[in-house]
């Protein structure tokens, strides 16, 4: 079970490549491998972040060709396989039954509340970011302090970092909070101090992320919601099941640290959840909160970033103080914890239907868009003018995708449409035909 479960929820995802196409925010990363140097492309902040992974991974795409997305696809899903396991494995390590463990990993990672990370391919950078920081928490919890697991640690870090500067800021806060816990010392230092410093430093070359103000009221608002969000989302449910998942969570915490059943290990790894959970919500309330503007459903990948933290700062301890209350009930207690997990998931795949149909639904109509707009490139306008240079075919769908840049593209890769010729739309012939 142990070793089905992550290869059966990964079932949910790649059976859905024929459904999927270049969409959205792909089309400015495509742009910028165009028009970039390698080394300013690589390193020029996307969208705030340091996107290393995804830049080289849509580059060397890009030289397979864009027929397809297969490589893109192929890497996408091995995140979220590795997700599923790496969080599985630090839950594991922190004392949760194995088989909860792993179902709560393929519970977090295929998040209906936060169906974005599962859906859209380009979210790889966060998957990733996620995934190799809680395989940096795995090796705290398994290690001692020493040289080999400290260097082992820094360097996982870096990497997710490359991945997604922005989501490994909270990964790099969840395993410093361990570290300092449980080693303190040197090795925290050499573990932590690389990441961190490529961090801070990228951030001073670069500046913060792009920001969307708001009042302060509205940040916090935002900042509330996703948590509840996140929270609810954990027990299959909405905003009101978080704050119920919340109070009670609070006052079993409450009542085993009176009676000093709350462990120290167990303790630990609430603290380190729930600094993180917190960090990341503040994060994104300052800098999203004049975006979201209350949109929690286009933005619903904040909330699985926040859940992946609270998922570790809630079951831990949970575990941990029914066990010290049902000592002799240890199989029981897991099998009824995978159970109640297993039933948050299915809880939470209604949201995940709905939004891949929604999701799956604007990305079919953006490639049928694509292979018209790449069919009256070929055929030129009717008054024998080339189509318009900054014209967008594909509007809302894709803003980012200019005529200019499917010259660029298809001169680099290849037509998009190669087949017998179809019919082309008015509106995309009049978005880059009109004078």
């Amino acid at each position: 079970m142990v070793a089905l479960v992550p290869l059966g929820a990964l079932a949910l995802v790649v059976p859905r490549y024929r459904h999927s196409s270049y969409f959205y925010d792909e089309w400015s990363m495509l742009d910028r491998i165009v028009s970039a140097h390698l080394v300013h492309g690589a390193f020029e902040p996307f969208n705030g972040h340091l996107y290393l992974v995804p830049f080289l991974t849509y580059r060397a795409q890009l030289e397979l060709g864009l027929h397809g997305h297969a490589l893109v696809w192929t890497v996408f899903c091995i995140t979220l396989l590795a997700c599923n396991v790496s969080v599985a494995l630090a839950l594991w390590a922190a004392r949760v039954p194995p088989l909860a463990a792993v179902v709560a990993g393929a519970a977090i990672t295929y998040f209906g509340p936060g169906a974005q990370l599962m859906t859209l391919e380009f979210q790889f950078g966060m998957i990733g970011a996620i995934a190799l920081s809680f395989l940096a928490a795995f090796i705290v919890l398994r290690s001692r302090p020493a040289l080999a697991p400290a260097l082992t640690i820094a360097a996982v870090l870096v990497v997710a970092a490359a991945f997604d500067s922005g989501s490994a800021t909270g990964g790099v806060l969840f395993v410093a909070a361990l570290l300092a816990w449980r080693w303190r010392g040197r090795w925290t230092f050499v573990a932590v101090a690389p990441a961190a410093l490529a961090l801070l430093a990228y951030l001073h070359a670069h500046g913060t992320s792009p920001t969307w103000p708001a009042p302060l009221g509205s940040e916090i608002s935002v900042g509330i919601h996703l948590f509840l969000l996140a929270a609810g989302g954990l027990a299959g449910g909405g905003e009101v099941t978080g704050a119920v998942v919340l109070v009670a969570a609070g006052a079993l915490f409450a009542f085993a640290m009176a009676s000093g059943r709350m462990s120290r290990d167990a303790a630990h790894c609430l603290v380190a959840g729930t600094v993180a959970a917190l960090e990341i919500d503040g994060l994104i309330a300052t800098t999203r909160a004049g975006i979201i503007k209350g949109d929690y459903l286009d933005f619903n990948r904040y909330t699985a970033l926040i859940a992946f933290f609270l998922l570790f700062a809630l079951l831990v301890p949970a575990v941990s103080v029914v066990g010290d209350l049902l000592p002799r009930r240890s199989r029981a207690i897991s099998v009824a914890t995978a159970a109640l997990l297993g039933l948050a998931f299915l809880g939470n795949l209604a949201p995940l239907d709905r939004y891949r149909n929604l999701v799956e639904g604007w990305q079919t109509q953006s490639h049928a868009l694509v292979l018209q707009s790449s069919e009256q490139l070929k055929r030129g306008c009717p008054d024998g003018r080339p189509p318009k240079q900054d014209a967008l075919p594909l509007g809302a769908l894709g803003p980012q995708l200019s005529v200019r840049l499917l010259e660029q593209l298809e001169a680099r890769s290849g037509r998009f449409h190669t087949g017998e010729p179809i019919p082309v739309s008015a509106p995309v012939r009049n978005a880059m035909c009109s004078r």
